[in-house]
């Protein structure tokens, strides 16, 4: 049973990270906008699928606080930072989508979230070492990958190597021999 959920887990976070670089290239690919001219990338159709992919990574990551240990101190703060930020950016990016809402506050605050709570939970599985040593630097630089991201510019090519780093976690998780 904790083999088939390990590996359920893993597969999570293979989907949500193949969601990132398929939608993220989509996006990154769509003619870029410039908020100094007003003029805006249609990114209206796109967020709500990469919040989605989100949620299926922060799904997955729930077999790092079970089964690894990181449930204490730190690694528990950032796993509940990591956990309500993609709530939030989930809620956010669907009222957006699907009340024409302009703008609204939950999926920037969600994304920051996220965004800290991945590097301390990076940080943590560093210093703990019950992760790979690859998969932990891993988490880290996919941190910095959602620092970097951006819908309206250039940087929405961050989206792609974001996805890879979660398709590599959840392809090493799923054929790790347990």
């Amino acid at each position: 049973m904790k083999v088939n959920r390990f590996r359920f887990h893993a597969l999570l976070l293979f989907i949500g990270g193949l969601v990132w670089v398929i939608v993220g290239t989509r996006l990154a690919l769509s003619p870029p906008g410039n908020p100094a001219l007003d003029i805006y990338r249609d990114s209206k159709g796109s967020m709500p699928l990469l919040s989605i992919g989100m949620l299926f990574i922060t799904s997955g990551m729930v077999i790092f606080y079970r089964e690894l240990f990181l449930h204490k101190g730190l690694a528990k703060f950032a796993f509940i930072l990591i956990q309500s930020g993609s709530v939030l950016y989930f809620i956010g990016h669907s009222l957006r989508q699907f009340l024409n809402g302009a703008w609204e506050p939950a999926a920037p605050v969600g994304f920051i979230m996220l965004i800290i709570g991945m590097f301390l939970f990076g940080l943590r599985s560093i210093k703990v070492k019950s992760l790979p040593v690859p998969i932990s630097y891993s988490i880290l630089i996919s941190s910095l990958c959602l620092l970097f991201f951006n819908d309206q510019f250039f940087t929405a090519w961050m989206s792609v190597p974001f996805g890879l780093i979660w398709i590599a976690i959840g392809g090493a998780l799923f054929f790790k021999p347990l």
